[in-house]
């Protein structure tokens, strides 16, 4: 009672304020009382969140005086925003910031600004602001953190979110949950997952917690880890056993998907019995998905091919014969080609091939189809139609893996041809294309040795030398020093070519292969030089070894007793 009279005494005394204010604003004739009088009348107003009348009155204040007051500037951008008449916010709180950076409400000011331009979906402009609110405040407010997150977030600056995030004390599940897709976009998937499962062991809200697993995993599933996903997938089964109805008392989970996934998993984790109970107890999600029951066949399929192949083509047949329409059809022809490749029925898998290829000329699974025709054909020494399916791939797969192997088959082919220095061409577009500490040494190495072959020896030596200190497996190592050895000895450069070859002998001995070859490689080269007490010593070498039974020590006894004496 006492408390309502104050109110009402105070609202009156409010109300004689407006009344002199306004006859204030509407007697005077001084500019100065009528602009205050107009901006207090605006400020009341505002504070009772009547924002059309305090605009009304702030609107009647000079301009050139309202921008001069800081306080009065920041109220007019409060209102305009409070108004949705973001724009004009914008404007006002903008000019706001930038001519009264010492002002008190020039964090929330900055805060609006920042809210604003969220709405707008600039968060370019929006991450600007915020970064500054976050340094401002003398606590971090959550909230703030959790917008910078966002906006980290939206402006693809992950490292930034996760750092933001782990200040977050106390964080809720929806930080948690926001932090594991963070996570996740980053590919840290071992860390999103261990966060969302933080999540649901602190979730308590049944629905919330099925979504969480269902994340969880989704994840394990698309990173083929199917046994993690089957014990998630089925934590969901047992989670919402109870209720009946579940798919509807549920409706944020995808049931059909939830369906595909375990019957897929159990499949691909070698239980048979498993897919099929799923598979009849999620009938009614099924039928009629003509692409589901093509996916699924599909996968029973590749389940049976190392098992029953007569199985397994039958149902890559049915595949292809009742699903012509989806990709899963495309992917039943490869599927069967892989099949009919392992047992060897190799007019068969080219037969399906071409099938395949007519069929569905316009498949994203084109390039995979002639790469398999181009390496049969290379089995039957076919090579000109190996080349034109390797150079398909080349010319249509521009950035993929399938135009690398196919770069790489074109060059062995090639070198099969005796073509060196079309070979040593696909090597360098290998070199365009991948850009690999990996591959690179050992792309070097074949173009050195088609040099070789081509017998272009000084240019073997020159990208021999060159990779030499980039090989790291030693037994290439040992390979390399031996061409390069080779490519003096048939330029008749027998004092370089013993220099190089010595190397294997003292530092590559284990190597037996190359050991022989240099030994021997040696030891002709100094009969070339007419040192025959020398090149003696070398073959000795191979027969000490190996013994006159070995083919090795047999050809060096052989090359020793032709020595003269």
């Amino acid at each position: 009672s006492v408390m309502a009279k104050n109110e009402d005494k105070l609202e009156t005394a409010k109300e004689k304020v407006i009344i002199y204010l306004q006859q204030a604003a509407t007697l005077t004739e001084e500019i100065d009382v009528r602009n205050k009088a107009y901006a207090e009348l605006g400020k009341i107003y505002s504070s009772d969140e009547k924002f059309s009348t305090a605009l009304r009155q702030f609107q009647k204040v000079d301009n050139d005086y309202l921008r001069l007051r800081g306080n009065l500037l920041f109220q007019m951008g409060y209102v305009e925003y409070r108004l949705n008449h973001t724009d004009k916010a914008l404007d006002y709180l903008t000019d706001f910031i930038n001519s009264f950076p010492h002002d008190d409400n020039r964090l929330q000011g900055m805060k609006i600004i920042g809210e604003i331009l969220m709405q707008q979906e600039k968060y370019k402009d929006a991450l600007y602001y915020y970064e500054k609110i976050v340094k401002l405040e003398e606590h971090k407010q959550v909230e703030s953190l959790r917008k910078l997150v966002y906006l980290y977030q939206q402006n693809n600056q992950l490292r930034k979110a996760i750092e933001t995030s782990s200040k977050i004390q106390k964080p809720s599940n929806d930080d948690r949950r926001r932090l594991a897709r963070i996570f996740l976009a980053d590919g840290a998937i071992a860390e999103a997952l261990l966060v969302m499962k933080k999540s649901i062991q602190n979730e308590t809200d049944v629905n919330e917690q099925l979504v969480d697993i269902f994340f969880v995993a989704n994840v394990n599933f698309a990173n083929e880890n199917y046994r993690e996903a089957l014990e998630n997938y089925k934590d969901i089964l047992l989670l919402s056993n109870e209720y009946e109805n579940r798919q509807d008392k549920f409706p944020d989970l995808n049931w059909k998907q939830i369906a595909a996934n375990l019957i897929i998993s159990s499949y691909e984790t070698g239980s048979r019995s498993q897919a099929e109970k799923y598979e009849k107890q999620f009938a009614d999600l099924i039928e009629d998905d003509v692409d589901l029951e093509a996916e699924l066949l599909l996968v029973r399929g590749i389940y049976y091919s190392p098992l029953d192949k007569d199985e397994a083509e039958d149902i890559f047949d049915e595949i292809i014969d009742d699903f012509p329409e989806t990709s899963f059809a495309e992917r039943a022809y490869l599927q069967k080609t892989i099949l009919q490749i392992q047992h060897q029925n190799f007019v068969d898998a080219k037969k399906t091939l071409n099938e395949f290829i007519k069929k569905y000329p316009q498949s994203s699974l084109i390039n995979n189809a002639k790469l398999k025709l181009g390496s049969i054909n290379f089995s039957d020494s076919n090579y000109k139609s190996a080349l034109e399916n390797y150079q398909y791939v080349i010319k249509n797969d521009r950035e993929g893996e399938l135009a690398i192997q196919a770069i790489e088959n074109f060059a062995l082919t090639c070198k099969a041809m005796g073509e060196w220095l079309v070979a040593i061409e696909a090597y360098q577009l290998l070199q365009e294309r991948v850009d690999s500490p990996q591959i690179k040494p050992k792309t070097l190495f074949e173009i050195a040795y088609c040099y070789y072959m081509d017998k272009k020896y000084d240019k073997a030596v020159e990208i021999f030398t060159q990779v030499q200190s980039q090989i790291v497996d030693p037994e290439l190592q040992a390979e390399t020093i031996f061409w390069i050895g080779d490519s003096y000895f048939q330029q008749q450069e027998y004092d370089a070519a013993i220099e190089e070859l010595l190397q294997l002998v003292y530092n590559y001995s284990e190597y037996a292969q190359w050991f022989v070859n240099a030994n021997i490689k040696i030891a002709t080269a100094y009969e070339n030089l007419e040192q025959f007490d020398k090149a003696r010593k070398f073959y000795q070498n191979v027969i000490k070894r190996f013994g006159t039974n070995n083919r090795w020590g047999k050809e060096a006894q052989k090359l020793l007793d032709k020595l003269p004496n």
